[in-house]
């Protein structure tokens, strides 16, 4: 029973790892579309201000 409940808490911490990896994945993939966005705005901005994209 004690062999058990050790296995049942390495699957559980495993799956909390895995979900918080999966988090933070998303996390950085929306970062990085968002200052994609972010970075794409600003060098449309200044080609139309006529000046030299950064």
């Amino acid at each position: 029973m004690i062999a058990q409940d050790t296995t049942e808490n390495k699957s559980n911490s495993n799956k909390t790892l895995l979900a918080i990896t999966l988090e933070l994945s998303i996390r950085l993939i929306t970062l990085k579309v968002f200052s994609g966005m972010v970075s794409c705005t600003v060098r449309i901005s200044s080609l139309r201000a006529g000046q030299a994209p950064l």
